[in-house]
């Protein structure tokens, strides 16, 4: 096992390494024919610690992509095909030895999620450079797609839920750029949907096992701010609204910690005192005079149950 990690490190690094030096060809002005001869024989010494191990073929993967980029390059020199069609063609001759080490042993669905973007961004490469399709179309319809694999690892395994959350960021911001170009949403409702939709994968991570009590800290946060940035845009938050949304949005978690476990009686201190400074100020706004006594109420008779009960 030592000596097949071994191996893939080695490999890996001679990539970069590689990849390096062709950048050093760019800055040095030197013959762009070496960055072919860099990638070739870097491309032989990964290859010779694969033979080291040759039951491992994940250490293909970094010899397969130098010898590709060395011929790649060498067609791109030699100007034998047009520039379209190299860029649509170079990441599905990527994605093969990826498609090959997952097709080979299954246990390896990284190599799809790989493969997977590797074709997804020729198909893009295709539909913007070769069919003139507009961004548009990027937007609605492709940024949504990068979140499949991620579902399908999910899936496949219910224990990797980390999976869900690269799905959601990518069907989030393919939902949001469609509610922006398809829809023409504005700025008012572009913040609070970024804001309220960072916040609800805390909110699962959370309900999914309760033991991670510290997700509805971000969750809390990130909504809470959302709904003051949307009440903001649409001018339904004002004056002296805007300190009152604060202050009691700051005394509801305090509130929640006392509620969830009735030891935790020093959260009523910092509770009441922003929750009785919000209640001040939205007292002084129209909504107030009939909010806050409402409030008041309620909280009285929330009292006289509990003691009730007692």
């Amino acid at each position: 096992m030592d000596m097949k990690i071994n191996n893939r490190n080695a490999g890996w690094g001679i990539l970069l390494i590689a990849f390096g030096f062709v950048a050093l060809v760019d800055t040095f002005a030197i013959s762009e024919w070496y960055k072919v001869l860099v990638l070739a024989l870097a491309g032989l010494a990964a290859f010779i610690f694969y033979y080291r191990n040759r039951t491992d073929l994940v250490t293909l993967i970094p010899v397969y992509i130098l010898w590709a980029g060395a011929l790649i390059t060498a067609v791109i020199l030699g100007d034998f095909v047009n520039d379209d069609v190299i860029a649509v063609a170079v990441p599905p001759l990527i994605a093969i030895p990826f498609l090959f080490v997952y097709f080979r042993d299954k246990k390896n669905w990284w190599a799809l999620i790989a493969s997977y973007v590797l074709l997804l961004i020729a198909f893009i490469i295709l539909s913007t450079e070769v069919l003139g399709l507009g961004d548009e179309f990027i937007a609605i319809v492709i940024m949504p797609g990068f979140a499949i694999p991620f579902l399908y690892v999910y899936l496949k395994n219910k224990e990797r839920w980390w999976a869900l959350i690269p799905a959601y960021v990518f069907l989030l911001i393919g939902v949001l750029i469609t509610l922006d170009e398809g829809f023409g949403f504005g700025e008012e409702i572009i913040g609070p949907f970024i804001l309220d939709g960072i916040g609800l994968p805390f909110l699962f991570v959370y309900f999914r096992n309760r033991e991670n009590w510290w997700a509805l800290i971000p969750s809390y946060v990130l909504l809470a701010i959302g709904t003051m940035v949307g009440l903001l845009e649409f001018n339904l938050l004002t004056d002296l609204a805007v300190p009152a949304y604060i202050l009691l949005a700051t005394a509801i978690p305090f509130f929640f910690v006392f509620v969830r476990n009735q030891e935790n009686r020093w959260a009523l201190i910092p509770g009441g005192i922003t929750g009785v400074m919000g209640l001040g100020f939205l007292f002084g706004t129209d909504l107030g005079k009939y909010f806050t006594p409402a409030i008041m109420v309620l909280v009285g008779i929330w009292l006289l149950v509990r003691v009730i009960r007692k």
